[in-house]
């Protein structure tokens, strides 16, 4: 469902939220303005209007003419102050939809023509038929695919998502816990242009860092810990469209910074795709940066405390008894976090910008080796340049079967080994 777009907050208003929490204001706007100016922060939307929403099984066997009350009450007001928003269609069951969403879905899409904000759907992979007619009604849909999914549909699937750009592929399971303290949440949903499996109603601040743009180590410790602050601050000052997005904002503190332009790195270092040279040094960089922000979280954590929702009392509590209270406010203090989570990286971040649209998929092939190095990110997202115009439609279902098996954390033994060698070689 396209909207019309709603303006980009300026660099002035943005660095003034930001900054508006320290006690120096004047320094850290001008740090976080730097940031901004100097291409190596961006923000790709108004911070905290993308958000993800399940309908559930009671509104999803309503009428047509209840689903769109449903839809102008839930969502109205969002949309009509620039939010993003995913519906999730799926039933608890996760297998159908009934076809009264579609009329619902064009009726609201008509009412809103106008408004700023800009409304997709979102369906799991057994529910493609649902998918491919919402996407034939010019609504933009995520499909959350899995590793499990059977062949027959996968290649359907990708066939489909190829063919047709309104059908965006978000794959599921690819956000991790970034602490050993908490465990993984299951997603239902999807971000409607991050482009990642969320579970629905959670507040998610995303933010875009050049990795071209951070320089040498020591310079890049110093600019990833102002990304950083920057983010946290700006958490507590974003106006999160509903209340339930504040309330998980303020208790997960959920922060998801998205490196770009990870691969032209490869090509300022005049390294080869395809190399194991330059697939270990790609992974010694995304180890690097995934090490500097998770300690700047570790360190924000000290100063202004844990996420609330990680519980650190309880933490504090439970271990207490087994190791006194020195040691275990030791072992605590090593492991707490500001966020519950920070590293996203998307396949388009890795495929060098300057690259020409593949000529029979030969550099698409090469690039393909550097997916596996994605494994150390916390999110795996679909954002980012369209690839479908760069890649052929082998190469395309490829890249969809590869990403999954990195997403599932396979590519390190020998049955990941094996699922590589297939997505990379095998037909589609």
């Amino acid at each position: 469902m396209h909207m019309r777009m709603c303006p980009l907050m300026s660099i002035g208003e943005l660095t003034a939220l930001a900054a508006a929490a320290e006690q120096d204001v004047a320094r850290w706007q001008h740090r976080f303005a730097a940031l901004l100016r100097g291409g190596v922060l961006s923000v790709p939307d108004v911070p905290g209007q993308e958000f993800a929403l399940a309908a559930g099984a009671g509104v999803a066997g309503q009428s047509a003419a209840g689903q769109l009350v449903w839809l102008r009450q839930t969502l109205g007001k969002a949309l009509r102050s620039g939010a993003r928003v995913a519906l999730d269609l799926a039933d608890n069951g996760g297998h159908r939809a009934p076809g009264h969403w579609q009329t619902s879905l064009q009726l609201f899409r008509d009412e809103l023509a106008d408004a700023p904000g800009n409304l997709s759907c979102s369906v799991p992979l057994t529910m493609l038929d649902s998918a491919e007619s919402i996407a034939a009604a010019g609504i933009p849909v995520c499909v959350r695919y899995s590793p499990q999914a059977s062949p027959v549909l996968f290649k359907r699937f990708a066939r489909g998502s190829y063919a047709n750009p309104l059908i965006r592929p978000v794959l599921a399971g690819a956000v991790r816990p970034l602490s050993v303290l908490h465990g993984a949440e299951r997603g239902q949903a999807a971000m409607p242009h991050a482009l990642f499996e969320v579970r629905a109603g959670t507040a998610w601040l995303v933010l875009d860092v050049d990795m071209r743009k951070l320089g040498k180590p020591p310079q890049a410790r110093r600019l990833l810990r102002y990304c950083l602050r920057f983010a946290d601050n700006l958490i507590d000052a974003v106006n999160w469209p509903l209340a339930t997005l504040r309330l998980d904002a303020l208790l997960n503190r959920r922060v998801a910074l998205r490196f770009t332009h990870v691969a032209d790195l490869l090509a300022r270092n005049h390294l080869q795709f395809g190399t194991t040279r330059s697939f270990l040094w790609l992974q010694r960089q995304l180890l690097f940066v995934r090490r500097c922000i998770v300690h700047e979280s570790m360190l924000l954590a000290r100063r202004r405390g844990p996420f609330p929702d990680l519980c650190a009392g309880d933490l504090m509590a439970a271990l207490t008894p087994r190791y006194g209270v020195a040691d275990a406010r030791r072992l605590l203090r090593n492991r707490l976090l500001r966020h519950r989570h920070l590293f996203a990286l998307s396949p388009a971040s890795l495929l060098p910008i300057n690259t020409e649209p593949a000529n029979g998929g030969s550099v698409a092939r090469d690039w393909l080796d550097l997916l596996p190095a994605m494994r150390h990110a916390d999110a795996i997202l679909f954002s980012g340049p369209d690839l479908r115009s760069t890649l052929s439609q082998s190469d395309w279902g490829r890249l969809l079967r590869l990403t999954a098996a990195v997403a599932a954390a396979r590519v390190s033994s020998g049955e990941g080994r094996a699922a590589l060698q297939e997505a990379k070689a095998g037909p589609l």
